[in-house]
């Protein structure tokens, strides 16, 4: 049994104690509910009252007084009842409704006129056993009783309503229209003091968050800020370290020198901090170029790469790292440059040609040589895509020197072996245990690996003379190189490509890599940028009689 209990005040929960645990013993669903919302005052409804109240006098008497009790009740169920309490009822759907005696202003006089109107039964405060097992006969028999208006309602609707506003001129009718405004006040006044309080709370409460995130803010910053000092402080310890490996390698090929990169051997650890921003010469992007989200290289540089990553998915896109100094525009919150989206495609020739599935998924060690190395940045998103390899970089001490320092603070975990002069063999021993090897290109005759899979060149040879061409392209061979990968000049420096091209052919079956186009998507509304239109990529396969 659902029971609905009115109370008005502190005191009266107090006096409804016992029988509230009389009901939870007996196993009863108690609703108690504390000065509910106060209706304001209607005559139609202060005259329905006063009909409930001589219904409740007329029902204890004779037959006359039933029948006249069953008059007056359908004159209480003619008159309209205000919405409110109607809903407050059919919420609540209980099968007993409690409340405290009715007193003239008494809110809960309305409550109880819907109660009955929906054929609930409403009781004082029961105070035995056997007046609570007489509230659960009655409710057993809930909604039997004759709820709706009677036929002679309608009729009858317009005496009642002249009648209702005669009582309602009355002193008792004024006392209770003062009794309800008063409280209707008071407890607007409460809404609102709570309403207020609520806000103020609320306030507090956004600031204190607000306060708390700008903490966690700042607190974040700070780390990443120290983070990055101690990254830029072991790069710098790194960096030296490879200076003084890349100065005794140089005076193995005094005449081989990079100019455009003495700056690096007196660098400052604020230079080394931004190295990135100093190895244009190894590469294609320029810090400069970026300063301007609106630009013309950034909407082609974005479509380009999302072109890419819908054509061929996103396991082969590695953004540029932001270690060192990384730069660029922000697409699809990865930062992306020039050098980046030209990476990107070759990792995508090198899946098209076979060859990087066969990396990828390979159950035993590959090595894999990188001609020159650049900077370190094709590296760096290839031993990303395939960890399982011991990738071997040759070049000139100067790009040795920017290329081990950037992967050893990109790699920071990585196990890296520089090239001596003598013993030359030990930089092979436990070879499947590293992960970078560097050499000088001065050592080229003696570094003979235990095994070669794939050599690479990303814009490297094209700089070379015919005779380092073939040099480099006859060590891969007698290494047993299975495959030669070559970002060859497009049609706009053909003697390069052909000069390229006439090396490779001797020893290796050349296979053009068609690069990715517009046309794969089936759009013609993204091309890709000029600057990467310039260059074909070729993958040898090696010739088994030369």
């Amino acid at each position: 049994m659902k029971v609905l209990v009115l109370i008005r005040s502190a005191d009266d929960l107090r006096d409804y104690e016992s029988t509230l645990r009389l009901l939870a013993d007996r196993g009863h669903d108690v609703h108690v509910i504390t000065d509910p919302p106060a209706v304001p005052f209607n005559a139609l409804s202060f005259f329905g009252l006063e009909l409930r109240r001589r219904i409740d006098r007329l029902q204890d008497g004779g037959r006359k007084s039933r029948l006249a009790a069953r008059l007056v009740g359908g004159c209480e169920r003619t008159l309209p009842r205000d919405e409110r309490t109607d809903d407050f009822i059919r919420a609540h759907d209980p099968d007993v409704v409690l409340t405290s005696a009715i007193d003239p202003g008494s809110s809960h006089e309305d409550y109880v006129r819907s109660a009955h109107a929906h054929g609930i039964p409403v009781r004082g405060k029961p105070q035995t056993t056997e007046d609570i097992a007489s509230l659960e006969g009655e409710a057993v028999g809930r909604r039997r009783a004759h709820t709706h208006a009677p036929w002679w309602g309608p009729l009858a609707r317009p005496i009642l309503s002249r009648a209702a506003y005669r009582l309602a001129r009355t002193d008792e009718a004024r006392a209770q229209k003062a009794v309800r405004q008063a409280r209707l006040k008071e407890q607007r006044d409460a809404a609102l003091v709570a309403q207020r309080a609520e806000a103020a709370v609320t306030r507090r409460q956004a600031e204190a968050e607000r306060a708390r995130r700008e903490q966690e803010e700042a607190a974040q910053l700070a780390e990443e800020r120290r983070a990055r000092e101690a990254s830029a402080a072991r790069a710098y310890e790194r960096y030296e370290s490879v200076r003084e490996w890349a100065l005794r390698m140089r005076r193995l090929s005094p005449g081989a020198n990079d100019d455009t990169l003495a700056h690096l051997w007196a660098a400052s650890p604020e230079t080394i901090a931004s190295l990135r921003q100093y190895c244009e010469p190894l590469g294609g992007a320029r810090v400069g170029d970026y300063q301007q989200p609106d630009s013309e290289l950034a909407t082609r540089l974005r479509q380009a790469i999302v072109a890419l990553r819908r054509w061929v998915g996103s396991d082969l896109f590695v953004p540029e790292p932001s270690t060192l100094g990384g730069f660029g525009y922000l697409v699809r919150r990865d930062l992306c440059n020039e050098d980046t989206l030209r990476f990107f495609r070759v990792l995508v020739a090198l899946q098209d040609g076979a060859i990087l599935g066969d990396l990828q998924g390979a159950t035993t060690r590959r090595l894999v040589w990188e001609i020159g190395g650049g900077w370190g940045g094709f590296a760096y998103q290839f031993k990303t895509v395939c960890p399982n390899v011991t990738y071997l970089i040759t070049g000139l001490p100067e790009q040795l020197l920017a290329s081990a320092t950037y992967l050893q603070a990109t790699f920071p975990d990585a196990r890296c072996r520089f090239f001596e002069d003598s013993p030359a063999d030990d930089v092979w021993r436990d070879w499947e245990q590293v992960d970078f090897v560097f050499a000088p290109e001065a050592a080229l005759t003696t570094l003979r690996p235990p095994r070669l899979d794939v050599t690479l060149d990303v814009l490297t040879l094209r700089t070379m003379t015919p005779a380092r061409v073939c040099a480099h392209v006859q060590h891969a061979f007698d290494c047993g190189s299975r495959y030669f990968y070559s970002l060859l000049p497009g049609a706009s420096a053909g003697d390069v490509a052909a000069r390229l091209s006439n090396c490779l052919e001797r020893l290796y079956w050349i296979h053009p890599v068609p690069a990715r186009t517009e046309a794969d998507s089936g759009s013609t509304a993204i091309a890709a940028p000029a600057s990467d239109i310039d260059y074909a990529h070729a993958i040898g396969w090696r010739r088994i009689r030369v």
